[in-house]
């Protein structure tokens, strides 16, 4: 059997991911935008859990297009829109919401 990758971009607009086989073709892909969020002009946040829900079900929605099983997936790369500031507690729990590379407040 033939070993796949996936591939996964978190960007400022949505998360988009693509499930491929050893010669680069695209069996499988999802995408899912999230919106920006601007309390104040000047401002641009996005709650982190979009983040990890949107990896994961763009994940599982490639792997269920492509219908190639989870088990012959060899490589995983993820590339993530930067930089952006998600302040944790302890247990790795978001704060608050991220400030995005938009964000004007420390310029």
């Amino acid at each position: 059997m033939t070993d796949y990758s996936v591939g996964t971009d978190i960007g400022t607009g949505g998360t988009k991911s693509v499930l491929m086989d050893g010669e680069g073709n695209v069996l499988g892909s999802h995408y899912i935008e999230y919106p920006l969020i601007i309390p104040r002009p000047g401002w641009a946040e996005h709650n982190p859990e979009w983040y990890w829900n949107a990896v994961a079900d763009t994940i599982k929605a490639s792997i269920k297009e492509s219908r190639v099983s989870s088990k012959y997936i060899k490589a995983v790369s993820i590339s993530a829109l930067s930089p952006a500031c998600i302040l944790v507690d302890k247990n790795l729990n978001p704060l608050q919401n991220a400030h995005i590379w938009m964000d004007r407040r420390a310029t």
